[in-house]
């Protein structure tokens, strides 16, 4: 939320007093204002109240379980500039054209002659933002059959902003961190584990804001490709290497860009929501965003030609997705729509014969780190497992779908 929000918002409820005192002799005007006074400062103290008791547990829970391997005791031969940017909602190319109609191979043929190795079976291990971004950066299953049930987002946060297995051991191999955070959700804002912070630091603010009646007015500040291309002079700056973990949350809805892909600020609520529904809309972010994507990687691979580059969504679309429905039966078309994703990964070329094309997001860092030291990468047996939202009867519990084994 911006300073001119903010003094809007006391504006607004200033005025509600000033008028309260000013019509004390018309009850009815009283009591409404009254009304509207108490409902525009309790939500948001409300919202508070839980953020900070969020975070405060969060602080006192144990560590997040992380993977245990050799890669994290090895230096590595060498070190590249990293970019992992996770786009947000994007799903893989056969399923999106069984959805949407919409062929996206021309955008990844233009990733393959940038290098690009594109996994054309990969599945996300989770349906859910939160659980696939902590568990990629952890490289390790955090919530499963087996594990004790989680009851809020707080640890998976905090790994995605920088407490993390991946994080713990870049910087042990001399590399700068930079985050960028996708704008609406607490786990955007930068904590102190990032070197640089290219983040805005608003989301928790915005998100108080739309928790009352001036939701309708505020537009959402999400982060975007060209906000990333013009901190590469930042980020490439420096003789140390650096690794850069984007969230982006194009292309999922609601939408991002007008037909003539101008950006588009969310009004009311931005993904406090989910806009399941606009299939055109959802293609027509597709195309403006894979422009932007192929500028960003000829400007990266300009400056740092030999820089490692990820993209991957953390998840499918949600289109056909009933999110009652027990997670035990959830069909086959909707795993399907949910966990087909994205997965282009640019390696140094001597690591090509590794990638295959069902690598899951918590796989992606037990191979590059094997790549980078020359090694062979052991890696975890491929997993699908589906998790509710919050208000399921199921949240925090874990179901194991059609697990698979690691490639040969």
């Amino acid at each position: 939320m911006s300073t001119g929000e903010n003094y809007t918002y006391a504006l607004i409820v200033g005025a509600i007093c000033a008028i309260s005192f000013f019509t004390l002799n018309k009850q009815k005007i009283l009591d409404l204002l009254l009304v509207f006074g108490g409902v525009a400062i309790t939500i948001p103290l409300i919202g508070s109240v839980y953020f900070f008791t969020s975070s405060l547990e969060s602080n006192n829970k144990t560590e997040t379980p992380t993977a245990k391997s050799n890669e994290q005791s090895k230096p590595l031969l060498s070190s590249p500039d990293i970019f992992h940017i996770i786009l947000d909602a994007y799903a893989r190319e056969d399923v999106l054209k069984k959805i949407t109609n919409w062929d996206n191979s021309n955008f990844l043929d233009a990733l393959k002659q940038r290098d690009f190795y594109i996994a054309n079976k990969s599945n996300s291990n989770y349906p859910q933002t939160f659980a696939s971004i902590a568990s990629t950066l952890e490289m390790n299953y955090l919530a499963t059959e087996t594990t004790a049930p989680y009851t809020n987002r707080s640890d998976f946060n905090r790994s995605i902003q920088g407490e993390n297995s991946v994080i713990r051991y870049l910087k042990q191999q001399q590399y700068r961190f930079a985050y960028l955070g996708s704008g609406t959700w607490d786990a955007s804002k930068c904590t102190g584990h990032e070197d640089l912070c290219l983040s805005s630091n608003n989301a928790v603010e915005q998100a108080l804001l739309y928790l009352t009646p001036l939701r309708k007015f505020i537009k959402s500040q999400r982060t975007t490709v060209p906000d990333l291309e013009s901190r590469l002079d930042e980020i490439l700056g420096s003789k140390i290497a650096t690794y850069t973990f984007a969230h982006l949350l194009s292309p999922h809805p609601p939408r991002n860009f007008s037909k003539n892909c101008n950006q588009i600020l969310i009004k009311g609520g931005g993904l406090m929501t989910d806009f399941w529904g606009d299939k055109k809309g959802y293609v027509n972010d597709i195309k403006c965003l894979n422009k932007q994507l192929l500028g960003l990687i000829d400007a990266i691979q300009q400056r740092a030609p030999d820089a490692v580059i990820i993209l991957n969504g953390d998840h499918g679309t949600a289109f056909s997705v009933d999110w009652n429905l027990p997670i035990e039966e959830w069909p086959t078309s909707q795993i399907e729509e949910r966990f087909a994703i994205l997965m282009g990964i640019r390696l140094p070329k001597h690591c090509v014969t590794h990638l295959y094309n069902t690598i899951s997001p918590v796989n992606i860092y037990p191979l590059l780190f094997a790549c980078l030291q020359k090694k062979n990468p052991s890696l975890r047996p491929e997993k699908i497992y589906i998790t509710a939202k919050e208000g399921h009867y199921q949240f925090g519990s874990a179901f194991k779908y059609q697990p698979q084994s690691n490639p040969q």
